[in-house]
């Protein structure tokens, strides 16, 4: 009896080891639902303006147009509002871990253009929202930065 409890008890161990070990379902973001929604909730105080690749790598200076699937970014059309929004699809993960470098470096370029310019905005900056999950890599500066991270949460999850 003893033994069959014990083989039991074996069995059920090797089962839950090994379904703890598979792979984690595929994330997919639908990018353009996520800038959508954060644009609605994020009341951001001017109008954002759409970027194209040219001017993605100017600013995002260490990406690479490569390690992209696909994005969205969006900066303050005036320069004169830290707010910005950007959603990237990269091709895989290592990829993806690229992308989120240079959204760090992107924070740091924001923090020095701001710094000596509109101080006040460096707290906004200091709450931008920054995730990585799979090969996505989703950042926002706003006001509003809990409930773009209530977005990103939603879609992350």
């Amino acid at each position: 009896m003893k033994k069959s409890i014990l083989n039991l008890a074996f069995i059920l161990a090797i089962g839950m080891i090994f379904t703890g070990c598979q792979k984690k379902e595929s994330l997919v973001i639908d990018i353009d639902a996520v800038s959508t929604e954060v644009i609605n909730v994020a009341e951001f105080r001017d109008e954002l303006e759409e970027l194209d690749d040219t001017v993605l790598t100017n600013i995002y200076t260490i990406i690479q147009l490569s390690d992209i699937e696909k994005y969205k970014v969006y900066v303050n059309s005036t320069s004169a509002k830290a707010e910005e929004l950007a959603i990237f699809e990269a091709k895989d993960e290592a990829k993806a871990e690229n992308i989120l470098q240079a959204v760090n470096e992107r924070i740091k370029d924001l923090k020095f253009g701001f710094e000596g310019y509109l101080p006040e905005e460096l707290q906004i900056i200091e709450n931008a929202v920054v995730k990585k999950e799979g090969k996505y890599v989703l950042f926002a500066v706003g006001q509003n930065y809990e409930k773009i991270n209530e977005v990103f949460m939603k879609y992350i999850k």
